[in-house]
């Protein structure tokens, strides 16, 4: 097969919109975008995912694709679904967006105001229908501006996991109870973008240094090379993320899929390298409540980074959790009768359910943090 080709533009953090806007044009004019874009009415996708700003896509990145889409598009339609219990409107007001593409033609749309159409998928291996956001399925072309950071659950979030945001609620949430890796490669299969930008002027090391400067931007048309060359640059492998376990990397099943190439790929344009934090491999690394115990069931880092997140945030609330077994791993063994609580995490453990009378199982691989895992604690 043919090399898939990622571009890779220097971009100072420091620049102004239309700086970035310039440097954004250099490196969309490698590509054809009229035989992309020419007459359509195309979808700009952000990470609006409500969390600090350096997890958000910068606005200047988005201003840059919608400049130069301006002249070939017919509609230019930017919209996000952030997520889930977070009002997006309230994102995209706090991040800018709407002063930074004022005078533009693109429409800023919040996907959580307006219709979602249930889509079936035949040949869908995690899922065979989901509820997309009706301005996606009626975009002849989409574009996915994501941002370049690590991630809890799936190790990295770019172009393909930015694509979640195109999902109702219920399907956000599903996704996590069902395998949310093969989940993500079902949802590119049926909205795979024309064009995958990622936006790495300032990138998120979620288990480090936080807000790392990288000062580039890639793109390509391949979703999964633009993956895996920005997973390569922080230093992450992608075809090994959680390798094993049954959450294993998005990119590399999209690529055994044919939905891209992860090796033979050109990258064209002054990369740079970086290395950043791995998510915990260890639940040693947790700190762990007083009067709760976790059972090590060699859990994937996807759990590890899930748990060390929910005992954070309720170590910070104002209710403790005492007296709590927690089974995690999928060798984790049956639970034990306790004098308080036994929840068993994850559907690698769905073999303990029928042993685990008076427990409370929480499904998902990995479960979500804030909507399975936090709740049932603080129950």
């Amino acid at each position: 097969m043919p090399q898939s080709r990622v571009f890779a533009q220097r971009i100072s953090s420091e620049s102004s919109a239309e700086q970035v806007a310039d440097g954004m044009a250099q490196l969309l004019d490698r590509f054809d975008l009229p035989r992309l874009f020419g007459g359509k009415t195309v979808l700009v996708k952000p990470n609006l995912c409500g969390e600090s700003g350096p997890a958000n896509t910068d606005p200047r990145v988005v201003y840059g694709v919608v400049r130069a889409l301006q002249p070939i598009a017919s509609r230019i339609i930017v919209g996000d679904g952030a997520v889930i219990g977070t009002e997006t409107t309230t994102v995209i007001n706090d991040s800018g967006l709407r002063e930074t593409l004022r005078g533009t033609r693109a429409e800023v749309v919040d996907f959580k105001s307006g219709r979602y159409v249930e889509i079936h998928l035949a040949n869908g291996r995690c899922t065979k229908k989901m509820m997309i956001a009706e301005a996606a399925v009626n975009a002849d072309a989409i574009v996915s501006v994501a941002k370049l950071k690590t991630h809890d659950a799936t190790g990295v979030s770019l172009a393909m996991k930015n694509l979640k945001g195109l999902l109702h609620e219920y399907d956000m949430l599903h996704f996590h109870h069902v395998n949310l890796s093969e989940c993500i490669v079902d949802l590119v299969s049926a909205f795979r973008p024309a064009l995958s930008v990622i936006d790495g002027l300032i990138a998120l090391d979620a288990f480090g240094a936080g807000a790392v400067e990288m000062n580039v931007v890639l793109a390509g048309e391949d979703p999964v090379a633009v993956d895996a060359t920005a997973s390569r640059a922080i230093g992450v492998d992608p075809v090994n993320i959680y390798s094993g376990t049954l959450n294993e990397s998005h990119i590399k099943r999209a690529n055994e899929r044919g939905l891209g190439e992860i090796t033979n790929i050109e990258v064209i344009g002054d990369l740079p390298q970086a290395h950043f934090q791995s998510p915990p491999t260890s639940l040693s690394q947790i700190q762990t409540p007083e009067g709760m115990e976790i059972i090590d069931g060699d859990p994937c880092p996807a759990c590890i980074g899930m748990l060390a997140s929910v005992l954070q945030k309720l170590k910070q609330g104002s209710k403790q959790s005492e007296n709590t077994m927690i089974l995690v791993g999928p060798k984790a063994p049956p639970p034990e009768k306790t004098k308080g609580r036994t929840i068993i995490i994850g559907n690698c453990l769905h073999r303990l359910q029928s042993e685990s009378e008076g427990s409370a199982f929480v499904i998902g691989c990995p479960p979500n943090a804030t909507y399975d895992v936090l709740p049932t604690l603080e129950a």
